[in-house]
């Protein structure tokens, strides 16, 4: 009953990817993420179509579409809604409290908190853009800043791509697919158990 969440990074130019991930509560593992290079706005609509109809086929209705709505994710974002579909804009906003600066910090601060109970792949690029990124403190706030995609430019480093999609499936909490059949056996079973009753 855990819930389908897909995140999808856009890429913006040259080496950068398109990614996206899907995650079923903590299992990030089970369907692999995509990765795609070179496409244009419609292509990545496409794309995000053809992975929610992959898993409507298997039974899985997608709980929760969250696109970095910031550059190009804004062309997706269009056409899904004009086909029917919801997807959730993300924008890299300013967070007006807590121990995060901005709502980017927070998605990969709830990925790593996440991190102790998530299943992921044995993937080394993964691996490597998860461990690279660096983070430091706001002189004025004290609050957590990630390091930008700039400064990660500067000292060699590629855009996190991957993990950037997976961090944003932690854009929002997405409650459990809870269908009102299984509703009725949990009600049913808690009635009729008795935990004190010794009879096999």
């Amino acid at each position: 009953d855990d819930p389908l969440i897909i995140g999808v990074d856009v890429a913006r130019f040259g080496d950068n990817s398109t990614v996206l991930f899907p995650r079923i509560g903590m299992d990030a593992r089970s369907f692999p993420y995509k990765e795609y290079k070179g496409l244009d706005q419609v292509e990545v609509a496409e794309a995000i179509v053809e992975m929610i109809q992959d898993f409507q086929r298997l039974g899985k209705k997608c709980a929760g579409l969250f696109i970095d709505g910031g550059g190009l994710g804004v062309g997706p974002i269009d056409i899904l809604r004009r086909l029917g579909y919801n997807p959730i804009d993300v924008i890299n906003t300013r967070i007006k409290s807590g121990k995060y600066a901005y709502r980017s910090d927070q998605m990969w601060g709830k990925m790593r908190d996440a991190l102790n109970y998530l299943a992921l792949p044995k993937d080394y690029e993964l691996e490597a853009q998860l461990t690279q990124r660096e983070f430091g403190f706001e002189a004025s706030t004290g609050r957590i800043r990630l390091e930008t995609k700039k400064q990660m430019e500067d000292r060699g480093i590629l855009s996190p791509d991957v993990a950037d999609a997976l961090a944003l499936t932690f854009a929002s909490d997405i409650s459990s697919e809870v269908s009102m059949v299984t509703d009725m056996i949990q009600t049913s079973a808690l009635k009729d158990y008795d935990p004190l009753e010794m009879s096999f």
